[in-house]
Order: C-alpha cells, then structure tokens, then sequence
C-alpha cells in the first residue's frame, strides 16, 4: 500500500507510510519544499513488537527516504505505520490561521558513541496558537478538516 499524504497548506503536509521495514523507502511529497523538515513517527504493530524508531535520510524537495530501526541497532523490526509532519523550513502558515515554525539543529556528538557523528536534528516548534495542532500530530487525534 502507497503512502497517502494530506496537504494542510502549500509548506505543511502529513504523510502516513505503512509497512515501514528496515530498509529505506522513498516517499514523495505533495507539496514542493526549497527545505523540507520533516518530523516522524513509528507505531508498534501490537504492544508485544520491540519499540522501533525511525531513520529518515535524502531530504529532497519532493521526497525523502525512511526506515525504522530498532532501538539496539538491529536489522530485525517489525514493519509497522510511519506518519511525519513535513514543513518548509521556517514559519508556515496554515489556512485557519495558525503559524508553525519548522527548524532543524545541528548535532557533532551522540551520546554513547565513541566517534561523533554529524547529523542534523528536525523539530517543528509550534507557536502558542499552533499547539493542539503539534499535539494533535504526537497523539494521533484526526486532524480537523
């Protein structure tokens, strides 16, 4: 089953990929980004699946890739439901109004790695009137259409 993606202004959309697996899949966007931010998240296939996180990688202006990976480095997880919000860089504004601002964050360190590694760290910071939007996305509540 395709991705199915739902625009919320021409610089916001939300995209929801099932049956994410370990290895990288493309995922094309609706909107067009000159930088796309996107934030997302994995839901466990049942509560009895090892917790998984997702890797996104080649953020383009029309697509991007993503995995999940579980949380010990293993190759072994159980595909399941991705869904990110994907902003342009910035503050968005949405058609009732609200603003969203996307940013990202450059990181030289993890913790418990004994070489740092660069990667760039995406976060969507709502503005005080956007904030049942943001957490409406991290609950899983419908969006309002």
């Amino acid at each position: 089953m395709p991705a199915s993606a739902f625009t919320l202004s021409p610089t916001v959309e939300v995209i929801t990929i099932p049956s994410v697996g370990a290895t990288f899949q493309t995922v094309n966007f609706e909107n067009t980004y000159g930088t796309a931010v996107p934030v997302c998240s994995y839901t466990l296939a049942n509560a009895s699946n090892p917790p998984a996180t997702v890797r996104i990688t080649s953020i383009g202006s029309g697509s991007m890739q993503v995995r999940i990976q579980q949380l010990e480095n293993s190759a072994v997880v159980t595909p399941g439901t991705v869904s990110c919000l994907v902003a342009e860089l910035g503050v968005n504004l949405l058609p009732d109004g609200r603003r969203l601002e996307a940013r990202t964050v450059l990181s030289t360190a993890t913790h418990g790695l004994s070489t740092p590694t660069n990667f760039t760290m995406h976060r969507l910071r709502p503005c005080k009137t956007c904030l049942g939007l943001f957490l409406g996305f991290q609950m899983r509540l419908p969006w309002g259409r």
